[in-house]
């Protein structure tokens, strides 16, 4: 396991507690270990599993599975070097061949989850193009869109975690933390307890509450010390309580439009009418995405490019969007009403799978998507949904906020905002995050 990043929320207050309470307002599904589909198992899954590598809030590219990378030779790839003593929680060694298969099956399945469609299906082609060197060693060919001369920062997302089938419901991570088999969820307790692998670890135990449907504030009336939330009603509520204070996360997601080239949604946007979404079509924090971002920038050898509008097929008046995205559901509300689907049009929530479907077929004008904001991975995330007719237009990003009760040791949060709880204490030369 990697070093403990510097960018700690805050600095810790008060006495080291044995147990976190953590409250979750989203589904926790085991079966989607370890690539999130929201941001309450990206909390979950993030104490669980570990990529080979991350960005810390500063940019700063770390170890955390993997301990070294180098160049590759010849092309835009890395070789990663896996610790001699690297294993999974339940004990067994990790190997490079092991971890490459893993990924290979992940990215075989279909993309899941609206919040995520990134999902597994944009790591099949990086999957592909991965070969175990011995043991230890892991070469990456990468594509363009996810290599950076500073380092292999296109595996940093969890679905490049190493994982292996448990004897529950859980794959086995390399993570600090394990689920407690006694208390995996299941009504009626609807909790998940996390507990260190190391039986003399200082790492509290994570205990998390699955409250779906409750009002967060009486989350944070019975008790729970973390919360994750977007709600401008809950932050004005923390704000109000002395013992809870509230920091903004980084920018963790961004919309896009993905639209078939022939239809009126593909027009380009302007600054203005992205700032304009962010300022008027949402209800949560948000601002104008870059109009350079990758899912511009990116080329065919990046696993996608910007369709010109050309005439075509028409396709059906609607602007699709993933039920029970709010965000989403305002965004494609907004364009419609400002005729970016043409005349007669409708903003239209479906089902993730059918989402996934008709964006693929093309059966729509198009479609609002929440992806990881990610720039390495971003184009791949497009291009996991879009077929080669279509463009890709980012309008704005949002994140959440973390209310924290004072007093309860804080994590440390990485670029794309996520949380993780490191050794209790906090080194001398650690910055406090100001995302």
């Amino acid at each position: 396991m990697g070093p403990p990043t510097a960018c700690l929320l805050a600095q810790p207050e008060g006495a080291r507690r044995d147990t976190i309470t953590i409250a979750l307002t989203e589904p926790v599904n085991p079966a989607d270990a370890p690539v999130p589909a929201n941001r309450a198992e990206r909390l979950v899954f993030a104490q669980l599993y570990e990529p080979l590598v991350r960005t810390n809030c500063r940019g700063v590219l770390e170890p955390a599975l993997g301990v070294s990378w180098s160049p590759q030779d010849g092309g835009p790839g890395w070789m990663v070097t896996l610790p001699a003593d690297a294993h999974f929680a339940d004990g067994a060694p990790v190997t490079a061949a092991e971890v490459v298969a893993g990924w290979r099956e992940r990215g075989g399945t279909d993309v899941a989850g609206a919040a995520t469609p990134l999902g597994a299906t944009a790591v099949a082609p990086i999957a592909q193009a991965a070969t175990a060197l011995g043991d230890r060693r892991i070469a990456v060919a990468l594509p363009a869109a996810a290599a950076h001369d500073s380092g292999p920062a296109g595996l940093g997302g969890l679905g490049f975690a190493a994982t292996r089938a448990g004897r529950g419901a859980w794959p086995v991570g390399t993570g600090p933390y394990v689920i407690d088999s006694i208390d995996a969820g299941r009504a009626p307790e609807r909790q998940l307890v996390a507990r260190p692998i190391e039986a003399d670890s200082a790492l509290p135990v994570l205990r998390f509450i699955l409250a779906l449907g409750a009002d967060p504030r009486d989350l944070l009336d019975a008790g729970a010390d973390v919360l994750l939330t977007d709600d401008p009603a809950v932050l004005a509520y923390a704000a109000s309580r002395a013992a809870l204070e509230t920091v903004a996360l980084p920018w963790d997601r961004t919309y896009v439009l993905v639209a078939h080239a022939g239809s009126p949604a593909a027009a380009p946007f302007t600054p203005e009418t992205r700032a304009g979404l962010a300022r008027d079509a949402v209800r949560i924090e948000a601002r104008a995405a870059d109009s350079d971002s990758a899912a511009l920038a990116c080329t065919p050898s990046g696993a996608h490019s910007k369709a010109p509008v050309s005439a075509a097929s028409p396709r059906a008046p609607r602007i699709l969007y993933a039920r029970g995205d709010t965000v989403a559901r305002d965004l494609a509300a907004r364009l419609v009403a400002l005729g970016r689907a043409g005349p007669d049009a409708r903003a239209v929530g479906v089902e993730p799978d059918a989402l996934a479907r008709a964006v693929r077929e093309g059966s729509a004008a198009g479609a609002v998507l929440s992806l990881p904001h990610r720039p390495e991975t971003l184009c791949s995330a497009a291009a996991a949904w879009a077929p080669p007719d279509f463009s890709v237009e980012p309008l704005i990003d949002v994140r959440a906020h973390a209310v924290i009760r004072r007093g309860t040791p804080m994590p440390t949060v990485d670029a794309d905002g996520t949380l993780r709880w490191t050794a209790a204490g906090v080194p001398p030369d650690s910055d406090v995050a100001t995302p």
